[in-house]
This record gives C-alpha cells, sequence and structure tokens, in this order.
C-alpha cells in the first residue's frame, strides 16, 4: 500500500486495499467485512471515521451533488450519459 505520501505511522487495516480509483486519486475498498466501529486507517496518527470518507456506490452517479463534484471523472459512458440527463432536466 502506499505509504510514501503520508506520515510514516500511516497504517492500513489488511482487510482494506487501497488502489487507483475510476472517478479520482486513490480509492479504498473493504476486502473482507469490517464491523461497525473498527478502526482501518490510521493517517499520520490521526482516527479518521466514517463520516469523513465520501463513498460512491452504484447509482450515486445520478445525484446532481455527485455530478458536480466530480465533474467529467466518471466514465465517458456516463459523462455522456450525465450530460444528456442534465440537458433533460
Amino acid at each position: 500500500m502506499p505509504s510514501n505520501n503520508y506520515l510514516p505511522t500511516t497504517w492500513y487495516d489488511h482487510r482494506v486495499k487501497v488502489h487507483p480509483s475510476s472517478i479520482q486519486g486513490m480509492g479504498m475498498v473493504a476486502r473482507q467485512p469490517i464491523r461497525e466501529g473498527e478502526i482501518v486507517v490510521r493517517i499520520g496518527e490521526t482516527i479518521m471515521m466514517e463520516e469523513e470518507f465520501q463513498v460512491i456506490t452504484g447509482n450515486d452517479w445520478q445525484r446532481r451533488d455527485v455530478q458536480e463534484r466530480y465533474r467529467d471523472h466518471f466514465s465517458p459512458f456516463l459523462n455522456e450519459r450525465i450530460r444528456r440527463f442534465s440537458e433533460g432536466r
């Protein structure tokens, strides 16, 4: 996992995987079940809670706030659907 971009105290739980995101930058996914409240990442000794992460799922591309935040970072197919959808509003 990439650690050269963070402080040396960065730690990732073995149940998560960090990899390039198809939307922007890096993404994180769970490889195994994680119970609510479990710590899965420490970045520079800062514990980050779930609400600090932006989670994008299956149909979220249809949400206006997600479209604005990730404009042009979707796949070309979805970018075109969003453009057509916006014209029809």
